[in-house]
């Protein structure tokens, strides 16, 4: 599995997930142990092979004021 970037994901400050290219092809993963695309990016992330981007942060605005 060559996995060539990776970006956490969040929504309203809350990280829901991995944005990663592997083999070329763009994933969504989620945050889930047992998962094999996600144990496989924190085994890379661990051994300093991968480095996991911060996710951009999100504006959030008030409604019905």
């Amino acid at each position: 599995m060559n996995i060539t970037s990776a970006k956490y994901v969040a929504n309203k400050d809350k990280i829901v997930g991995i944005n990663v290219i592997i083999d070329g092809q763009e994933w969504g993963v989620p945050l889930a142990a047992g998962n094999r695309h996600y144990d496989e990016i924190m085994r890379q992330a661990e051994a300093g092979i991968l480095v996991i981007q911060d996710a951009t942060p999100t504006e959030t605005t008030e409604q019905g004021a």
